[in-house]
């Protein structure tokens, strides 16, 4: 199973992202946008793991802190790839944000799960494969984020598709 912990937002605030994605999209020439619906913000990426783990994964889950969790994105950001760039929202520094990932990771390590990836940027992709002339946008979306998830990344009928097995919902 490909898996993932992510950070989750309130439909205010993907209906919000959609809308930056719109603007992107008129000054783009090429470009695979995140559905609304899948737009989040990964926290720690697994990769395959065996479903033998999802137990384990699950008790992670609920030692993470549930404290409220408020984040702002501030600017557009780029990675870039040989097949297209990615865009993304960034968000501000956020210590609550930056405990919650590193406690996260440190549960992954104790428990030896494979395939985790300490780096840490904290974003949001909008777009894959993209082809844009420039990309300089200040951001000013503040939200509250809504849960962290277990998803499970499979393809259902052809599309892309983040299932969470598991939430936690923060206060």
């Amino acid at each position: 199973m490909r898996l993932f912990y992510a950070l989750t937002f309130p439909q205010s605030t993907l209906k919000k992202l959609s809308a930056v994605q719109d603007e992107l999209q008129m000054r783009m020439d090429t470009g695979k946008r995140t559905p609304e619906k899948n737009l989040h913000l990964t926290l720690s990426f697994l990769g395959e793991q065996d479903p033998s783990t999802l137990s384990t994964l699950k008790a992670i889950l609920d030692e993470l802190p549930s404290a409220n969790l408020l984040v702002h994105f501030t600017h557009l950001g780029v990675f870039d790839k040989p097949d297209g760039a990615i865009l993304w929202a960034a968000l501000a520094q956020s210590q609550p944000l930056s405990v919650l990932q590193r406690t996260l990771v440190q549960a992954l390590k104790r428990e030896h799960i494979g395939g985790v990836d300490p780096r840490f940027t904290a974003h949001v992709t909008l777009y894959r494969r993209s082809r844009i002339e420039r990309v300089e946008q200040q951001l000013d979306i503040s939200s509250p984020a809504e849960c962290v998830a277990l998803m499970h990344s499979h393809q259902v009928d052809g599309v892309l598709t983040y299932s969470p097995i598991k939430r936690k919902f923060l206060q």
